[in-house]
């Protein structure tokens, strides 16, 4: 998920809710701040995401506030450092697993020297978006072409939605950046959570060699989300979400309603404590006081 500048005031808020909906990396892009601010916001989203060790830092362009903030990787715009740095800047960033990504917008991009090197690109913009207004989107077919060129994980960016994800890992994409799906909807977590379903069940059904993130977040991506019952209907959960996740991904105040987990009651100080499992049952049952 991508938060730009004017995202900044909701800052905290969306990381939040960004890693509690199983998003993958949260990538910082305020172009016109100054360098001392984005230290300071890429240190609080830090901050807030070593409570979720599943989800990634990453800074644009920024090598400088990447290393600074402790971000877990740098993201290239296209006229950016070329991607045959990509090792030097891994180096200079001093730390196992440092990611560095890269924005392309054609297959010759895709096959430039060096590209081997990267951890992912992105490719778009794929569907019409209102950022780019007055572009024509390159569209699914120019997708699967620079996926097939490709030696890299490559996400899909542009106009991507809950309705049109499954068609861009249909293509080859290896996963979506989303900005509006996630920062515009009325309850971020829960989108990032619809969207992630998606495009879960969307690898399930297609071919795709790899998924995004370092080593070790591809071993925790190819993790299937879990299936649990929440008051009788089935849903889908990220692994490693906690009852409070769970509450908080779907707007519910967790001093509101009373949780039974796998038929036992639990108290509202453990919600966190508690990590759901494929198949458990939870039930949620909202207080209601009297007088």
């Amino acid at each position: 998920m991508i938060l730009d500048g004017s995202e900044m005031p909701r800052l905290l808020e969306l990381v939040r809710a960004a890693a509690q909906g199983g998003v993958d990396a949260v990538h910082l892009r305020a172009r016109d701040a100054p360098a001392s601010l984005l230290v300071e916001w890429a240190t609080a989203a830090r901050q807030v995401l070593n409570q979720y060790p599943r989800t990634l830092l990453l800074v644009n362009d920024r090598l400088d506030v990447a290393i600074l903030s402790g971000a877990d990787g740098v993201h290239l715009p296209e006229r950016s450092f070329p991607p045959t740095l990509a090792d030097e800047i891994r180096g200079l960033a001093g730390r196992e697993g440092f990611v560095v990504g890269r924005s392309v917008h054609s297959a010759d991009a895709v096959a430039e020297p060096g590209t081997e090197e990267l951890d992912y690109i992105v490719f778009g913009h794929v569907f019409a978006t209102p950022s780019k207004q007055g572009m024509a989107p390159r569209g699914v077919e120019a997708l699967a072409r620079a996926a097939r060129a490709s030696s890299v994980p490559m996400l899909a960016i542009g106009g991507i939605s809950p309705e049109n994800a499954a068609q861009a890992i249909r293509a080859g994409a290896a996963g979506v950046v989303v900005k509006r799906a996630i920062v515009e909807a009325q309850d971020p977590s829960a989108a990032a959570w619809e969207l992630r379903r998606r495009v879960d069940a969307a690898w399930r059904g297609a071919s795709v060699d790899n998924r995004f993130g370092n080593d070790k977040q591809e071993a925790e991506a190819q993790e299937a989300m879990l299936q649990v019952s929440v008051n009788g209907k089935v849903i889908s959960a990220p692994p490693g979400a906690t009852l409070r996740d769970l509450l908080e991904a779907h707007g519910i105040d967790p001093h509101q309603v009373a949780v039974a987990h796998n038929e036992e009651i639990v108290e509202k100080g453990r919600l966190g404590e508690i990590t759901l499992r494929e198949g458990d049952a939870v039930e949620i049952v909202r207080v209601m006081a009297g007088g």
